[in-house]
Formats: C-alpha cells, structure tokens, sequence
C-alpha cells in the first residue's frame, strides 16, 4: 500500500477561536500523508470536525510523494470533539483505488473571561442599593448568555460586610460582553471592599474588586413617641404596659430600651418589639409606684448599629 494513514498535526483549541490557527488567508495546518505512487492520481481530503459545523473538503497540496492538508475550524463551545480526517485516492479515469482515515480526540478549552469594576457611588446605611456591580467579555465572541445563567455558570457577590448573594447577569447590547447587576443593603456606615465572581459553565472563571462608600443617612431616620400610659393605683404592680412606640428605617438592626419613672427609683430595662413591616417598634415596662401623684416617664431607645439614642416622655396619672 503505497497511501499512508493521515498524520494529524498536534494542536490546541479553544472555544470561539480558530484551530489550527490560521496563517494570514492560509487555514493552518491540521495533517500530513505520502503516497509512493502518486502519478496520474489525484486526491480529496475530508474533515469531520465533532461539532456542528459542516465538514472541510478539499484537495490537499502536494510536492511530490508528501502532502499536506490545511484545514481550520472555530469550535463554538468548550468539551471533548472526535477529528476523523480521510484522505482519498483516484486513479485517471476518476476511480476510487484508495482510501484511509485517522482520528484524534480534541479537547477545547473554554474561553477566558476578562472583567472590570464599576464605579458604585456612594450608599446610604440602611437604604437598599440595586444596580450594576461589575462587567466582562469573553475571549468566545458568540458567548451565549446560557453559558452564565445555567448549570456551574453564573456571579456571586460578596459585598464586603460579611454577606453574599447571587447576582443577576444580562447581556451588555450597547457596548458588547455582559453586566453583573445585585440588590443590598448595607446596615451601617464604612468602606467596605466588594469582590464579584463570575463562573463560566464550561469552566472559566474571574473575579473583580471594588470599593463603596456608605455613608449615615442625611436625615434622621429614627422616631420616637411617648405612649399614654394609663392611670395606675399607688402600691399596686403593673405589667408590661406599654411606654413608647419607636420607627427607624435603617434596616438590620436592633435596639435596646431604658425607662425612667420619674418617681427616683432605679432605671429599668424595657422590653422591646422591634418594628415589622409597616408596624412600629414598641416599648412595654412594668413598675409599681409606691405614692400617689403625677411622674414624668422617660423611655430612651438606642439603636445597636450606628449607636444613638432618642428619648420620648409622658405623665401618666397616679
């Protein structure tokens, strides 16, 4: 047999780009073969490629008995491809007198990623921030959008003050490559360092990082009302009456409470309800007043994070 089976040429491939790379307008070159008796023959090659798209055909170039196929292929996605490479003999009349075939198993790399921060303005402790975090691209022009909102692929934040969430990818149709958006809320003041990574389902992986300020809020965000405590009874014990009622709209944290009964016993700790949804916090205390007359109650609530207090009073009847 004077036709040898094709040689292929050690390559590698990753997705989005071309194997064998491409020498200007020359398709790289992917095999080799000889032939010791190549006069009055002609030859055809066929590539089969493993993936989707079509196979490569052609005649390859000769220089005597060597010849050499140069073929190229962009492979779409990462994974494992099977490259069978036949070559063909005919004779001059146009008949098939030989035929061989080699195959290689090729494994394509995933694309890398490359991101960048975005410039986050500055944030209010306690006010909910949703917007973008970070950008990137893939080295794989046709990156479908899938290959980061399913299976492994997707982004995780981690915004600096202990928590992390998944975050939201969408395609970027203005300036090309893909935004990293998330929601949070910070609960007090600080710089706190943001660290953004993204994971390709086919295995890539990058992380970006970023500053943000938080600041306390302009306005006071926290409200206290005396409530109308009850007339009570001299010697007589009362429970869990309620002393004040408090809103703050800085999320996340907690309070404590102190109440004054303004007759010149000890302070006591009051127990708190801390506000639910539309609902305010409340302060309920229990005391027994030895005499008859008219106190001035002074309930002092202090928030845990960002610590200040805010104080309410009220003159309850004997």
């Amino acid at each position: 047999m004077s036709l040898t089976v094709p040689s292929i040429v050690a390559f590698s491939a990753t997705e989005g780009t071309v194997a064998p790379p491409s020498n200007g307008m020359v398709p790289g070159l992917l095999a080799t073969f000889t032939d010791d008796t190549p006069s009055g023959a002609h030859y055809l090659y066929d590539v089969k490629w493993g993936d989707s798209n079509p196979d490569s055909t052609g005649i390859p170039s000769q220089q005597g008995n060597n010849f050499q196929i140069n073929a190229s292929n962009a492979y779409a996605d990462e994974g494992a491809f099977v490259l069978t490479v036949t070559v063909q003999k005919f004779d001059a009349q146009g008949h098939l007198v030989d035929s061989r075939s080699a195959q290689r198993q090729l494994t394509v790399a995933d694309a890398a990623l490359h991101p960048s921060s975005t410039s986050i303005p500055n944030q209010t402790e306690g006010t909910v921030f949703s917007g973008q975090v970070a950008h990137f691209t893939d080295d794989n022009p046709s990156a479908p959008l899938g290959d980061f909102t399913t299976g492994t692929g997707g982004a995780t934040i981690n915004w600096g003050d202990g928590t992390v969430s998944t975050g939201t990818v969408a395609t970027n149709s203005v300036s090309g490559g893909f935004d990293v958006s998330g929601t949070h809320t910070y609960a007090a003041k600080g710089n706190f360092s943001i660290s953004v990574q993204i994971n390709d389902k086919g295995g890539s992986a990058a992380t970006v990082t970023d500053m943000v300020t938080v600041n306390r809020p302009l306005l006071d965000p926290m409200t206290t009302t005396a409530a109308q405590v009850p007339a009570q009874t001299e010697g007589t014990a009362f429970a869990n009456v309620l002393v004040a009622t408090f809103t703050d709209t800085n999320l996340g944290t907690t309070h404590t409470a102190s109440i004054n009964w303004g007759d010149g016993t000890p302070i006591t700790p009051g127990t708190v309800t801390e506000p639910s949804g539309a609902n305010p916090g409340q302060v309920t205390g229990s005391h027994t007043y030895a005499e008859e007359g008219n106190f001035q109650i002074t309930v002092s609530v202090t928030r845990f994070r960002m610590p200040r207090t805010w104080t309410a009073t009220s003159a309850p009847s004997r």
